[in-house]
């Protein structure tokens, strides 16, 4: 019902995305869920009271997106390449039920960043797929180091425990089964922290106490 993403980085560049969200439990209240995916090519270490998430280094896989330019010199020109290559993508969601939905790619960049002013590698996006208004697929697009210099890259990441599909034009770059819960070794980390039978309550001050 209510949601908020937030992102951790390292420096300029992304480490880790994640989602905080409320939803109507049956019989408990309202339940508050996580969903914690990595974004960062070293091993990462997240704590939250007595609950360890440690996803392994080199969580995602990039590919270098094929037939792309060279990353342009001045980061305008290079946010106009970031763009024109996110929309090469398309991705889906299908449930347990075996119900697809088509996602929807946000116009903007959830996160844009420059590691150096002057210099491509390093600069990326990232980018999101969307189910309403809820994250599904994370799309990364950056400039990394090549033996012909700085080449655009790209990977994938979920936020979602459904089966999930991406493709660049009519190809499958990435698909992944659905996911378990409460698996705090993995890229990907999904459950439900607690629950709650009334809103927290907020005093005058507007803030909780």
């Amino acid at each position: 019902e209510h949601g908020s993403i937030f992102l951790w980085l390292d420096g300029k560049r992304p480490a880790a995305i994640g989602m905080i969200f409320t939803w109507p439990h049956p019989s408990r209240g309202q339940a508050v869920t996580h969903e914690l995916q990595t974004l960062a090519d070293e091993p990462l270490k997240g704590v939250w009271k007595q609950r360890t998430w440690s996803p392994p280094a080199k969580s995602i896989h990039w590919e270098p997106v094929p037939d792309a330019p060279a990353p342009a010199e001045s980061p305008k020109n290079r946010d106009i390449e970031l763009r024109r290559i996110a929309r090469q993508f398309t991705a889906t969601s299908e449930n347990r039920a075996g119900r697809t939905w088509q996602l929807r790619l946000l116009p903007t960049p959830i996160y844009r960043y420059d590691t150096e002013a002057t210099d491509a590698l390093g600069s990326g996006a990232l980018f999101g797929f969307v189910e309403g208004t809820d994250l599904e697929v994370v799309l990364i697009v950056e400039a990394r180091a090549t033996d012909d210099g700085p080449r655009w890259h790209f990977a994938l990441a979920r936020m979602s425990d459904l089966r999930l599909k991406a493709r660049r034009g009519e190809q499958t770059v990435w698909e992944v089964d659905f996911a378990s819960y409460d698996v705090m070794n993995a890229a990907y980390s999904n459950g439900t922290a607690e629950y709650f039978r009334e809103p927290p309550h907020l005093p005058a001050s507007g803030k909780p106490e």
